[in-house]
């Protein structure tokens, strides 16, 4: 094999880190898209079909918890209840803030929440209601990002040295 490809390799090697590293968000955003008339975008309220015939909403939970998904959950139900149903958090799971996007036919807010402040004291005011149609957001830590990082750093240096012994 030639010798002045070791080049092309640092570039391919490298550009594979960019992408691996820049190209996928940590969190989906949707793009914002324009309305049509009489399109509203508001959550919907559904009748479970339960044996008490209890209102339910559609939440959905994203990020560092057990079981990431669509939930429909009785109307009332606070964050922790919500964060529990979906597993609970990570081990990696950034509980300090804690992000439910709510949105409404007009707008959409970001509300941000302590989960680990109400951990240490108990004070139940610092958890939401949850709404119809809020969307929960657990980040993840800063070492999961270096954990991430590590590995795919452990799995360069294995495909290097794969190439390394194939051109000897």
């Amino acid at each position: 094999m030639p010798r002045n490809w070791k080049g092309p390799i640092s570039i391919v090697l490298l550009t594979a880190l960019f992408v691996h590293l820049c190209g996928a968000p940590l969190t989906a955003q949707e793009a914002p898209r324009e309305k049509t008339s009489g399109e509203a975008r508001s959550p919907q309220y559904y009748l479970s079909l339960g044996d008490e015939n209890e209102l339910t909403i559609k939440i959905f939970i994203w990020g560092q918890v057990g079981l990431p998904g669509v939930y429909e959950v009785p109307n009332g139900t606070d964050l922790i209840a919500a964060l529990s149903l979906a597993g609970g958090p990570t081990d990696h799971a950034k509980l300090s803030e804690v992000k439910i996007i709510r949105s409404s036919a007009d707008s959409a807010k970001v509300i941000k929440v302590n989960v680990k402040k109400y951990m240490e004291s108990g004070d139940i005011d610092l958890i939401p209601v949850l709404k119809p149609g809020d969307t929960v957001v657990v980040s993840g830590t800063v070492f999961r990002m270096i954990s991430r990082f590590s590995t795919f750093i452990s799995q360069l240096a294995i495909v290097a040295h794969v190439i390394v012994l194939l051109r000897n």
